[in-house]
């Protein structure tokens, strides 16, 4: 970066740029300063050789970060394992990167006509639904449904011979009616014809067991879709299966104003949920000097710091109301806005976590939740744990003596979900 910005006749200005929306992975954007190119910008990757690490040392289940102080392994004790830091690095390896697989769609286009045009309606359709990487980082963005359908070509699973709208339609369809985060593993292969193969240890349970998607790239090593999470995966089934509805409509009204609801209507995230509730993302130099338990502090070193927010987000909110039957599906949303772009004597900052739920109106506004007995002394100590101060044992007219959370003074204040979320 330095020496570039020292080439002024060429270049304009120099910052770094998330790949893939993963601050934890900059890359160089380059502007350059003749005016008739000021529309384009140079984005540099870096790329590993291949032959500087062996595939062996990211298999899922390897430990690649190594814990200082208080948090090191006794001795003999195993490592905890790195999945997601290993992926993060592996993706940067000449044979697996992205440029690999490239080769990969080239070879399906040569196959399918239909193809080139039905990616270009895939990336329109996510953009406008809110899946683009550059939104949200763990969602199964554009680039990953252009890899998914050429899987399904490639698996034979859709006819090379189809046209545009009857690739895109049973795209939607395949995706609507897949839950790919039930533990399915997609490996592409090669190339028409091929069978996929296993390399270096990376089987299916393995997989299974380290990510929430697995659509697996015929290096047989990289995982496209790491950092995709299971509520991002939902979000996208569902908008698919809108999808679905409005193109079985059109085949009956003759397709009126079908194009307009797929493609350039905009999906509008705050009419999509019941409630948001946003929370300062802390800086992770504040996590570090924070009292964490050896298995979190493990799960920090793993993964980007906004997926590791994501995650812990994830786990609080999902207990606090989707367990406790208050919503019935909810979105966690690390906001990167401010981090699209920045200096390079600057840190990026991630802004706000955006808790969106949809909510259960019939149960969400209850003011009194009973949880376990005082005769389930773990459950028990369990719930306190979570609840805090929150929690106290009451006794009720059938006999039963159980934890109770009440909330009556909150409803009345009117800021019942906001207390919960507290």
């Amino acid at each position: 970066a330095k020496a570039l910005t020292k080439k002024r006749e060429l270049v304009a200005e120099v910052t770094f740029a998330p790949f893939a929306s993963d601050i934890s992975k900059p890359t160089l954007l380059v502007k350059l300063a003749d005016k008739a190119l000021a529309k384009f910008a140079i984005r540099i990757l870096p790329v590993v050789a291949e032959e500087a690490f062996s595939p062996a040392r990211f298999r899922p289940a390897q430990s690649n970060v190594r814990a200082s102080g208080r948090f090191q392994s006794t001795q003999g004790a195993p490592l905890t394992p790195t999945p997601h830091y290993n992926m993060s690095v592996l993706e940067d390896i000449d044979s697996s990167s992205y440029r690999a697989h490239l080769r990969l769609l080239h070879v399906v286009q040569a196959e399918c006509q239909s193809f080139a045009q039905t990616c270009v309606l895939l990336k329109v359709w996510a953009r406008v639904n809110g899946f683009s990487k550059d939104a949200h980082p763990d969602a199964f963005h554009e680039g990953l449904l252009v890899l998914l359908l050429a899987h399904l070509l490639l698996d034979r699973h859709l006819n090379a011979t189809m046209s545009v709208q009857q690739m895109f339609r049973s795209l939607m369809a395949y995706v609507s009616t897949t839950d790919l985060a039930a533990g399915k593993v997609l490996r592409m292969r090669p190339a028409f014809q091929v069978a996929p193969e296993i390399h270096e240890g990376f089987e299916d349970s393995a997989l299974r067991g380290a990510f929430a998607i697995n659509l697996v790239g015929p290096c047989g090593r990289l995982n496209f879709s790491w950092r995709v999470s299971r509520t991002a995966w939902a979000a996208l089934r569902a908008q698919a299966n809108s999808a679905t509805q409005i193109l079985e409509r059109s085949s009956r009204d003759g397709g009126k104003d079908t194009f307009s609801a797929l493609f350039t209507t905009k999906v509008n995230m705050w009419q999509q949920f019941d409630k948001y509730i946003a929370i300062q993302a802390p800086r992770l130099e504040l996590a570090q000097d924070a009292e964490l338990s050896p298995e979190v502090y493990a799960e920090m070193c793993d993964l980007p710091w906004d997926a590791f927010l994501r995650r812990r987000a994830e786990a609080i909110f999902h207990r606090a109301f989707v367990e406790s039957g208050r919503a019935t599906d909810m979105r966690i949303i690390v906001n990167t806005d401010q981090a699209r772009s920045w200096q390079p004597s600057e840190a990026p900052e991630l802004g706000n976590i955006l808790v969106c739920l949809r909510l259960d109106l019939t149960q969400a506004f209850r003011q009194l939740d009973k949880g376990p007995g005082a005769d389930m002394p773990k459950a028990a100590a369990g719930f306190r744990a979570f609840w805090g101060d929150r929690a106290e044992l009451r006794r009720f007219r059938d006999g039963s003596i159980l934890e109770t959370l009440d909330w009556t003074e909150d409803a009345r204040k009117g800021d019942l979900l906001w207390a919960i979320a507290a």
